[in-house]
C-alpha cells in the first residue's frame, strides 16, 4: 500500500511540475512576442525618421516615388516605396543614422540594451551597425522592408533583454518557485507521516 501511495505522490508531483513548466514557457513566448512586436514597431519608426530626414534635405519640388494606388491595401511601410528614388537622387539609406534614431527611440521607451542593426539582401548581410556579437540570450525584431518587393530588409538584434522578461515575469517566477517548494514540502511531510503510521501499525 505504501508503495502505491509513493507512486501516486511522485506522479502527482511530476504532473504539477510539468504544468508549471508549460505555463512558464507559454508566458515566456507571449512576452517574447510582445517585445518583438514593440521593438519592431520602434525600428520602423527609426527608419521612417531617417527616410524623412533625407526627404527634407531635397530641393523643394523634388518628386519621389510613393505608394501606388494598387498597393493601398498592402502592409508595407510608406518609406519602402521611396528608397529607389532617394538612391537615384544621391540620398542612399544610412544605417548609422537609423542606429542613432533607434537608440534615441529605445531610450525614450526605457530600453537601454545594446543592439545591432542588419541590412540584408535576401538572407545575405550587406551591412551591419552596432554590437555585432552573438550573446547567449537575445531577440530579433521582425524584418522591416525598405523595398516594396522585400528584396532589401532591415532587422535589429537586441542583446540580453533580461530586464524585459524580469519586469514581465518576475512575480510569476517567484510565485511559481514558492508554490513548488510548498508543494514539495507538503508531499515529503505526507510521505513521512504515512511511513510512521505504517511502522506503528506493524509494531502495535
Amino acid at each position: 500500500m505504501r508503495k502505491y501511495i509513493k507512486i501516486i505522490t511522485i506522479s502527482g508531483l511530476f504532473i504539477l511540475v510539468l504544468i508549471q513548466i508549460i505555463w512558464l514557457y507559454s508566458s515566456y513566448q507571449f512576452n517574447k512576442n510582445e517585445i518583438v512586436f514593440k521593438t519592431s514597431n520602434l525600428l520602423e519608426n527609426a527608419i521612417d525618421a531617417e527616410t524623412f530626414s533625407r526627404l527634407s534635405s531635397l530641393p523643394q519640388g523634388t518628386m519621389v516615388k510613393s505608394r501606388p494606388q494598387s498597393d493601398s491595401g498592402k502592409d508595407i511601410p510608406e518609406f519602402a516605396y521611396m528608397q529607389e528614388s532617394l538612391d537615384e537622387l544621391g540620398k542612399p539609406i544610412s544605417l548609422d543614422t537609423i542606429a542613432k534614431y533607434y537608440k534615441q527611440i529605445l531610450e525614450e521607451e526605457n530600453i537601454n540594451n545594446h543592439f545591432c542593426l542588419y541590412l540584408l539582401k535576401g538572407d545575405s548581410i550587406i551591412q551591419n551597425k552596432g554590437n555585432a556579437h552573438y550573446s547567449f540570450f537575445y531577440i530579433e525584431t521582425q524584418k522591416i522592408p525598405i523595398r516594396s518587393d522585400f528584396s532589401y530588409v532591415i532587422k535589429a538584434q537586441i542583446i540580453n533583454p533580461n530586464k524585459f522578461f524580469f519586469q514581465k515575469m518576475g512575480i510569476l517566477l517567484v510565485s511559481t518557485t514558492i508554490l513548488l517548494i510548498f508543494v514539495v514540502f507538503c508531499i515529503i511531510y505526507q510521505v513521512r507521516i504515512i511511513s510512521k503510521m505504517n511502522k506503528i501499525s506493524q509494531n502495535p
